[in-house]
């Protein structure tokens, strides 16, 4: 989750050099999804990293071969030392900045303009209670998923297929929309 802490940290940090002001200068809807989009780019090159180690060992874990790791840290190590930082590590960054600038825009966009529709007359966003920041996240998620799920898959396939992992994210987006169609960008959603 430290990647969370970092998004809601640069979400802070964005809105506070656009000058917000709680109480003084409120920044619109806009802004504050421009917002999120930034802090998505920005985030996404601590989440990366952890995306590639993630796959990876659910791939290992899920297949009938013989353990390629023995570990989350043997995994990371075996990755640099095999394909360096860069390669390695960073390998599906294309596919999660489509992900994650355009998702946080949406993210952030619907779940405060779920909270600001129900701003009291008069009143501020401190006066809502718990269940309009719920439905607020709740469809700020379904938002981000639904929009750009296509490019998680993407980055997936990336990650994780031999066949897939020195291609660009169009040719592997358009193999998999030839080969399987768009319910295959959709599966596990």
């Amino acid at each position: 989750m430290a990647e969370n802490s970092v998004l809601f940290l640069c979400y802070a940090e964005i809105r506070r050099r656009l000058g917000e002001k709680p109480g003084e200068k409120e920044l619109t809807i806009f802004e504050l999804a421009c917002s999120g989009a930034v802090a998505g780019g920005i985030a996404s090159f601590f989440l990366n990293p952890f995306e590639v180690i993630k796959v990876q060992m659910q791939v290992m874990n899920s297949s009938s071969t013989v353990r390629q790791y023995n570990g989350l840290i043997d995994c990371v190590k075996q990755t640099i030392q095999k394909e360096g930082i860069v390669k390695g590590l960073y390998r599906g960054q294309t596919s999660l900045l489509l992900r994650e600038i355009p998702g946080n825009f949406c993210w952030y966009g619907v779940y405060e303009s779920v909270c600001f529709s129900q701003i009291p007359e008069g009143g501020t966003k401190r006066d809502l209670g718990i269940s309009t920041h719920l439905l607020g996240g709740a469809s700020a998620g379904v938002a981000y998923w639904t929009a750009f799920y296509p490019a998680d898959t993407v980055g997936s396939q990336i990650r994780a297929n031999p066949l897939y992992a020195n291609r660009g994210v169009v040719p592997v987006f358009l193999d998999i929309l030839r080969r399987e169609g768009w319910k295959a960008l959709y599966r596990g959603w």
